[in-house]
């Protein structure tokens, strides 16, 4: 959710709020498998969160990169990197944590 706190905030798009579908919909999807967690759904979530931060922290990555199949719009700016950087960084304790509950649950 940090993530998703990182990526709505101040991201320097001015179109970007956090009722956009951009932001919402990460959180969504965040947010039922957060509350799967807590089901007898425990193992299959924690096994999607652990797949949804990598995804998230693979794609703050590679947004960053001057790749052609990815297209920027609006345009890239050095203002714009850190906050890929602080994404990225806050997907870190969603993975941690899902990576450690995944190896102390056997």
């Amino acid at each position: 959710m940090l993530g998703w706190v990182a990526l709505s905030t101040g991201s320097g798009l001015p179109d970007r709020t956090i009722v956009n579908p951009e932001p919402l919909i990460p959180l969504v999807i965040t947010a039922v498998l957060v509350a799967r967690w807590f089901t007898s759904f425990r193992k299959i979530a924690a096994w999607a969160l652990l797949g949804w931060g990598l995804v998230r922290l693979l794609g703050a990555i590679l947004t960053v990169l001057p790749l052609t199949i990815l297209p920027s719009d609006p345009e890239q700016t050095l203002a714009n990197y850190p906050f890929h950087v602080l994404y990225g960084l806050a997907q870190v304790p969603l993975v941690r944590a899902t990576a450690h509950g995944l190896r102390t649950q056997g």
